[in-house]
């Protein structure tokens, strides 16, 4: 049996990984004219678009460009014509649709000003929505008139984290002891006594403290447990998670990063029939829930230090005569 399906963790952890980053090619101006459509800069980015000149001013409507840091930097902005304003929001801890709604709603710290043609906008962490006025696009060519916006950003990064609007967009423990746990599945040369491959390591931003855990215990349908106590120290700013794997490929589930103290469950449903599959309890182990064609429960099976055993089991039957 395998152990658990998919698990969402519920909480925004730095990445340990480095990102590649690649310039990205120009957009039509009518693509990116409001903060849910801002254009993604990883790294550059530009939108551009030409016009006949007694089009050009119908086009002129704002422009948006949105960014995920993780460190300090500065924003580079050249923009053709050099007639209007840009204003710079953040830092702001969600995007999407919710960092939007602070900017609609006035709650987002604002960095307002005129263009210039080519500026330097800092930052700090965070997300930031720019957003990108022009206001003549009057130019010297007869012909047509052109409208370039360029963005670079070179602390930007790629991948940011994805916008789920039913987790908690940011994690942040008080000092003090935590229990990490998770399921681990590694090599099958060692799957009937221990793995030596998988890793997890946790490190922090501010303090030099590390604390590494390797799977013990048994074995459970080829998974093994990791468990292990972390103190968050009081000068710490950021919390990384390395999931490691020393050779070939490891898999991680069920990750779990609670107070010493605290209490945790998790479920796990069907997707297609919503019926509850399994339960994770306080100490991380399985409750699987096994049903009919019918939909009644005939099987309960449960995790435990020495294999997955059957608890309750129910068959019925209708005599006919």
């Amino acid at each position: 049996m395998k152990k658990i399906f998919s698990l969402y963790i519920v909480f925004t952890l730095v990445s340990a990984l480095a990102f590649s980053q690649s310039p990205q090619v120009g957009d039509n101006l009518q693509i990116h004219n409001t903060c849910l459509t801002a254009k993604s800069v990883c790294t550059e980015a530009t939108i551009s678009e030409i016009f006949e000149p007694r089009e050009c001013f119908d086009a002129l409507e704002p422009q948006f460009f949105k960014f995920f840091f993780i460190d300090s930097g500065t924003i580079e902005l050249n923009t053709n014509p050099p007639y209007g304003t840009y204003t710079l929001y953040g830092p702001m801890i969600n995007n999407g649709f919710y960092g939007c709604q602070e900017i609609a709603l006035g709650q987002a710290n604002q960095l307002h000003s005129t263009l210039s043609g080519n500026l330097s906008l800092s930052h700090g962490e965070g997300y930031y929505i720019l957003k990108v006025n022009i206001t003549d696009c009057s130019m010297n060519d007869e012909y047509n008139d052109t409208i370039k916006i360029d963005v670079s950003a070179p602390a930007a990064i790629c991948t940011e984290p994805p916008n789920c609007i039913d987790c908690i967009s940011s994690f942040s423990p008080n000092p003090g002891k935590y229990i990490l746990s998770a399921w681990v599945k590694g090599e099958a040369a060692n799957k009937n006594t221990s793995y030596l491959n998988p890793k997890i390591e946790v490190s922090f931003i501010g303090d030099t403290s590390i604390f590494s855990f390797a799977p013990s215990g048994i074995i459970i349908d080829d998974w093994q447990k990791i468990e292990g106590e972390v103190i968050v120290p009081p000068n710490a700013t950021d919390i990384k998670i390395k999931l490691e794997c020393q050779s070939g490929n490891c898999y991680f589930d069920d990750i779990r990063f609670v107070p010493l103290n605290g209490s945790m469950k998790s479920y796990v449903y069907d997707p297609v029939s919503l019926r509850l599959v399994a339960e994770l309890d306080e100490r991380n182990y399985a409750t699987f829930y096994e049903y009919d064609e019918e939909g009644k429960l005939i099987r309960v099976k449960k995790e435990t230090e020495k294999g997955i055993m059957t608890i309750q089991e129910n068959r019925n039957s209708i005599i006919k005569r």
